[in-house]
């Protein structure tokens, strides 16, 4: 459709060019929109007293609806292990809440320390902190006679080390509950032996599984975290 458009007045009298602009006019009524600019251009150079307006105003342009971005879940964080009243227990025996000191971010020499150091009597006591299987038991130059142990999922691995003797009958590939007897605290290795205790550290394992590699994980807040009030 053709914008709409006006003819000023003239005097037919005077001026010859009427009859040629109207029937223009009625030329670019039939044309489409860019035709009738031009005939309509034309109709108004030719004649003297008529000037032609037209109004060109384009629609207002349409314009596509603004997406709406769709966040992204966040993804969950790596779960740490159950806290001591879902399962972990304190790996020494006698030993409290109260007893433990957070040694986790001490320095050993070079290194961090990214265990924790369990001070006890020697020959006290060693059990399993989860239910789960032993992975490795074995004897290294730092941490002398040393036990790793899985987790029921295979998640997290538990280390033991500088133990004093390993308990009766523990091997690599038996299945533990927690508590079980897993060795007697010492200083094997290069623990000094005058401080007899146990190094106690929790990895949380890579998708290969290897309980020498993975994530330290701070043991001292799972073990002082108060267990849950009993249900009814």
């Amino acid at each position: 459709m053709i914008p709409p458009f006006g003819i000023d007045s003239f005097d037919t009298d005077d001026d010859a060019g009427p009859a040629p602009a109207f029937s223009l006019v009625s030329d670019a009524m039939t044309r489409s929109l860019p035709e009738a600019i031009m005939v309509l251009g034309l109709s108004a150079l030719g004649v003297t007293g008529c000037a032609i307006v037209i109004e060109t105003r384009d629609p207002a342009p349409f314009r596509e609806p603004a997406a709406h971005a769709v966040a992204e879940p966040p993804r969950p964080a790596p779960a740490p292990p159950a806290s001591r009243g879902e399962g972990i227990a304190i790996p020494v025996k006698g030993i409290t809440r109260e007893d433990l000191r957070d040694n986790f971010n001490d320095t050993r020499g070079k290194r961090v320390h990214r265990a924790l150091d369990i001070m006890a009597r020697r020959g006290t006591p060693v059990v399993a902190a989860v239910d789960g299987r032993v992975a490795k038991v074995y004897r290294h130059i730092l941490g002398g006679l040393c036990v790793y142990q899985y987790d029921a999922k295979e998640e997290h691995a538990y280390y033991y080390a500088h133990l004093d003797a390993y308990a009766e009958g523990l091997a690599e590939g038996v299945e533990v509950k927690r508590g079980d007897p897993i060795g007697f605290v010492g200083s094997t290795g290069n623990a000094s032996p005058t401080a007899p205790h146990l190094h106690f550290a929790v990895i949380r394992l890579g998708p290969d599984k290897r309980w020498y590699r993975g994530e330290p994980v701070n043991p001292f807040p799972l073990l002082t975290a108060p267990a849950p009030a009993a249900t009814r």
